[in-house]
């Protein structure tokens, strides 16, 4: 009796990936949004978010990103924040609707620098702190 041996092949080649313009962690996955302060645009970035692939829901615990007028001291903010969050402008629906693709969110995310440029600075710090918490993975409490 002979022993047949399975020779192991090389993989087939794999054509190279396509650059995308969505955020490596978050392109794989479906973005849940939760609003805030944008009562007046609300139903036409319901209507952006869905047609893009996105879910709304009301709760910050079971989102992935918070559309906010502007940094504020409001219970979805803070939780957000504290969450580690995305925080975003409603440009980042806006110009992704526009793109046909999720965007890159660090372009539209809330921070010291874009909140100086588009409003009077009264609250920089609450800014600051969206992308600080974010990186550190949402654990504004951990060891508390």
């Amino acid at each position: 009796t002979s022993l047949l041996v399975p020779v192991p092949r090389d993989p087939p080649p794999q054509a190279p990936a396509a650059p995308t313009h969505a955020h490596p962690p978050a392109a794989a996955s479906v973005r849940i949004f939760a609003l805030s302060g944008v009562k007046q645009e609300k139903v036409d970035l319901v209507q952006k978010i869905q047609a893009l692939g996105g879910k709304c829901e009301t709760s910050i615990a079971n989102c992935s990103h918070l559309i906010s007028a502007g940094p504020t001291r409001t219970e979805k903010y803070l939780a957000a924040v504290a969450a580690g969050k995305w925080i975003v402008t409603r440009e980042y629906v806006e110009a992704s609707f526009k793109a046909g693709t999720w965007l890159v969110e660090e372009d539209y995310e809330w921070s010291a620098a874009i909140y100086k440029t588009l409003i009077k600075v009264k609250e920089p710090e609450l800014a600051h702190c969206v992308t600080k918490w974010r990186l550190k993975g949402g654990e504004a409490f951990v060891g508390w």
